[in-house]
């Protein structure tokens, strides 16, 4: 989710960062991808009036969301998150993930002032039904281009390797491998700052003039496709979010679009866009439902409820070249 630099809008998006173009409530905003906990799906997202992060219960066959508590910045993070929002200790974070076999949890932690942007991922690991605080992955302050900013993380899985995609429209988007147990970079895991060692982080995609942001990895058919978030979030109605998808061989790349264009040089395939109340849609994850079942989630701003940050999700449907198209809305079709 793309962080404004006005203090004014700053100030607004810290106390109700859905109040920023208009909307009332935020429901879902940068939700993790769905997670079976029991006989739940879950799906968490970024934290707002004080909660850390939230956790929303999906009912897809119901149609509908009801929300699963929310989730504490000491629970997570005790040991330092009060040290990067040192000018606007909300304690709430944004944009978590949950690593492929559901043990891993990772989110971001911001802050923005006059000593500039300030930005790290940390994460946390499952004990039973809670989560114990795992520490910093990666750090990064300001925003210059070609700096890996530590905000929107995702996992994937090659093999055994266990890898984070991360970035946003600052440096782009960036490609390094974890220990699969820590959580922790691979390589250096006490030096997090993405301005040390730059080596350890690989370029996959940049768009200077569109902006990028909210990556997502998806392993099928033995390629790799990456979803990024283009256009402006957080507006409410007023948001020209949309995604687009690249395609590789292999987990480093090349990304490329439809057209052969790199995803390094602004290129991308529409993938979701506005579509009739939906409006704004981003930040994407994949449910695998089994049997060549997929479905694709992602928040969206309602344009039937002035503009609230919820949870939308779709059928996902492959073409005889293996590229995605998002088919039937199965969410909100019920929600109230």
């Amino acid at each position: 989710m793309t962080r404004t630099t006005s203090s004014l809008t700053l100030l607004v998006a810290l106390v109700c960062p859905a109040c920023v173009g208009g909307s009332s409530v935020e429901r879902v905003h940068d939700p993790s991808r769905p997670v079976q906990e029991g006989q739940d799906w879950v799906v968490y997202s970024s934290g707002s009036e004080g909660a850390a992060l939230k956790r929303t219960l999906v009912d897809l066959e119901g149609g509908r969301t009801r929300e699963g508590g929310e989730l504490e910045a000491d629970s997570l993070a005790p040991d330092w998150w009060a040290s990067v929002q040192t000018e606007n200790p909300t304690g709430e974070f944004d944009a978590p993930a949950v690593s492929p076999d559901g043990q891993l949890l990772a989110f971001t932690v911001f802050d923005e002032g006059d000593f500039g942007i300030r930005d790290v991922i940390g994460v946390a690991h499952r004990d039973g039904a809670d989560w114990e605080p795992g520490g910093v992955v990666v750090r990064s302050e300001g925003e210059s281009a070609g700096t890996p900013r530590a905000m929107d993380p995702a996992f994937i899985m090659d093999g055994d390797a266990l890898w984070l995609v991360f970035g946003s429209h600052a440096g782009g988007i960036y490609l390094t491998e974890l220990d699969s147990s820590s959580g922790q970079l691979l390589d250096d895991p006490d030096l997090p700052e993405t301005q040390e060692r730059t080596e350890r982080f690989r370029a996959i995609a940049d768009d200077p003039e569109d902006g990028i942001e909210a990556a997502t990895l998806h392993a099928r058919g033995g390629a790799f496709y990456l979803f990024v978030n283009k256009g402006a979030c957080c507006r409410g109605l007023d948001s020209t979010y949309r995604v687009e998808v690249g395609r590789a061989q292999t987990i480093e790349g090349p990304y490329l679009d439809r057209d052969g264009l790199s995803l390094l040089d602004s290129g991308g395939t529409t993938f979701l866009e506005d579509e009739g109340d939906l409006v704004g849609p981003g930040h994407v994850g994949f449910m695998d439902l089994g049997e060549g079942e997929e479905v694709v989630t992602f928040h969206f701003y309602d344009a039937t409820a002035k503009g609230r940050a919820d949870l939308g999700a779709r059928e996902v449907t492959w073409d005889d070249e293996g590229w995605p198209t998002a088919g039937e809305v199965l969410l909100p079709r019920l929600t109230p």
